[in-house]
């Protein structure tokens, strides 16, 4: 990949599994957030998004808010990495 992985905020599902999502760091100086989706056979991939997207915005709402207004006039300090 063309980035830096900053930390690693796992997702838990309301079923229990943990999708790993990772923030980056890109060449333009942003952030992002990237999941490890796993879809199961007979079951709706966006919704699967849907549902991890949402669920990591809850579970990790500094990092949220931290991408979320990086471009603001005042931008939130970014959350300290944890390292797992």
């Amino acid at each position: 990949m063309n980035h830096d992985i900053i930390t690693h905020t796992p997702v838990t599902l309301n079923n229990g599994k943990v999708i790993n999502a990772h923030i980056h760091k890109l060449p333009s100086g942003m952030y992002a957030v990237h999941f490890d989706y796993v879809f199961e056979a007979n079951t709706n991939s966006t919704r699967t998004k849907q549902i991890a997207e949402a669920l990591w915005r809850k579970q990790h709402r500094d990092w949220f808010r931290f991408i979320r207004f990086q471009r603001s006039s005042t931008p939130l300090p970014m959350p300290k990495p944890t390292n797992q």
